[in-house]
């Protein structure tokens, strides 16, 4: 395991933590914009 390869998936990681996290907060605040994101995927 390298470092830099560790530190990539720590990153990744991170960062789909902080999408699910900022559509889960979209999702409860209104339900239309979940519906959007949805589709466009």
């Amino acid at each position: 395991m390298d470092l830099v390869y560790l530190a990539g998936l720590a990153m990744l990681a991170l960062a789909v933590g902080g999408l699910l996290a900022l559509s889960g907060r979209l999702a409860t605040k209104d339900q239309p914009t979940t519906h959007a994101m949805e589709k466009q995927q």
